[in-house]
């Protein structure tokens, strides 16, 4: 059986482009070019550093009035004048805190882009899709050995390694959109995991996801066949599978406390679970099948097309558009929402300027 048939040549370049992009180096093209993208995002959020003034205020005819009262040596009204002097205070409190009060940029400096530029997802991605395409080569030539056999096993272990991969790397995405936008704000959390204790609860962790996620599978494979038609099997099999694996993968990426950090080891650690995962749950559900003999039932034919459709098109986005297009994305974003935040303080500015001008109309009309 061929896999990937005249389409390995295409396999090929895509590895040779996303393993350029595994170090933070100059060999890294979407590195360089986030860069130069990044410079230019910081710049025009300083440009939108700004002062606010209250102008209009200084060229009113009523302003001139006041402060002609205020200065006035022997006023006619002292009442009126320590009124009009306390207006004037006001005013030019208010004027200096605006004038040498820059509007705060939220994500300007070594904050917010600086995160974004230094995250590991955009070096991880390109590294973890050329280890997946290597096990697609893999696979094919093991295909393509007769002596070998079990075709259906070994297409079976292939389709449910590259499933878990792509419902992984869109935890780990969504995840970084949520980190790396500014959101309202968050408070942070004073709870600290005891490290000693965390370690220790690892190993009892892992082992404890990877028994509840077996069972159910098994018992979603007995569910299946107890009450689905045959024709319908294959919705069952992937719930079976999918659904404690996307339920434990939203646990570990949305709901651990504390940042996680990420490493090549951890990816590449990762990508073996996910093929030891695979295995193990193909091994249970051939046994079952073996033992029910419902081959007929429950195997559905390979098909290579919508395989290398739905690969190439993992393969070109999780190692290529993806390390590029969410930071940009996440840059954008930071940029307009310092957009808004100058806008939203030049609309207080505003306000500000315009209970000043009713005040010093009030205070007109007393002196009249």
């Amino acid at each position: 059986m061929e896999l990937l048939g005249n389409s390995q040549t295409l396999l090929g370049t895509l590895a040779t482009l996303t393993i350029l992009c595994v170090f933070h180096n100059d060999s890294n093209f979407i590195y360089k070019i986030l860069e130069d993208v990044k410079k230019r995002f910081e710049d025009e959020i300083k440009s939108l550093r700004t002062n606010t003034k209250i102008e209009k205020i200084t060229e009113r005819t009523d302003y001139k009035l006041l402060k002609q009262i205020a200065n006035n040596k022997t006023p006619e009204n002292p009442k009126l004048q320590a009124e009009g002097i306390a207006l004037m205070a006001r005013i030019s409190a208010t004027k200096q805190q605006l004038q040498f009060q820059y509007v705060p940029i939220e994500g300007a400096g070594n904050t917010l882009l600086e995160r974004i530029h230094s995250s590991k997802e955009q070096i991880l991605a390109p590294l973890y899709t050329f280890c997946y395409c290597l096990i697609i080569f893999m696979f094919d030539e093991l295909l393509r050995i007769p002596a070998i056999g079990h075709i259906n096993f070994l297409c079976s272990v292939l389709t449910i390694f590259c499933m878990i991969s792509i419902f992984f790397w869109g935890f780990i995405w969504s995840k970084f959109l949520i980190n790396h936008i500014p959101w309202k704000s968050k408070e942070p959390s004073s709870r600290k995991e005891d490290k000693s204790k965390t370690e220790k609860s690892l190993l009892y962790s892992i082992i404890k996801k990877s028994i509840i996620c077996i069972l159910f599978f098994i018992l979603g494979i007995w569910g299946t066949h107890q009450f689905f038609l045959p024709h319908r099997y294959l919705y069952g099999i992937i719930g079976s599978f999918m659904i404690p694996v996307a339920y434990i993968g939203y646990l570990k990426l949305f709901t651990q406390k504390g940042k996680k950090e990420y490493t090549h080891l951890l990816t590449l650690g990762h990508l073996l679970g996910f093929m030891l995962l695979a295995t193990l749950l193909c091994v249970i559900f051939f046994i079952y099948i073996e033992i029910t003999n419902s081959y007929n039932d429950w195997l559905n034919p390979f098909r290579t097309d919508m395989f290398k459709i739905t690969n190439f098109c993992a393969i070109l986005l999780n190692g290529l558009v993806f390390p590029f297009f969410m930071p940009y994305l996440c840059y954008y974003i930071i940029y307009k929402k310092a957009q808004r935040n100058v806008r939203d303080s030049k609309t207080k500015a505003e306000k500000i300027e315009d209970n000043l001008i009713k005040a010093l109309e009030e205070f007109s009309q007393k002196v009249q």
